[in-house]
């Protein structure tokens, strides 16, 4: 789908919508967005602690991964 539909099917979905706190929440997004552009900001501390360990997670296992490929290739290098 393309970035064109996608924006319409979005549209076409708050126009239908009659949930108060999504448009709030849409709302907060767009009010956040223009003073400062940082996702981050739209969340609560426990969601960024979340978000935290979740990409520390990832180096974890990215720097696991890593060392592993090093050892089967040690003898290549």
């Amino acid at each position: 789908m393309n970035i064109q539909a996608q924006k319409l099917d979005l549209i076409e979905w708050i126009i239908s919508s009659e949930d108060k706190d999504l448009i709030r929440y849409l709302c907060k997004i767009r009010s956040v967005q223009s003073y400062a552009p940082d996702w981050s900001q739209l969340l609560r501390a426990d969601e960024l602690e979340v978000v935290h360990q979740k990409l520390m997670q990832l180096e974890k296992d990215s720097q696991k991964r890593q060392n592993i490929a090093d050892k089967l290739y040690e003898g290549y290098l």
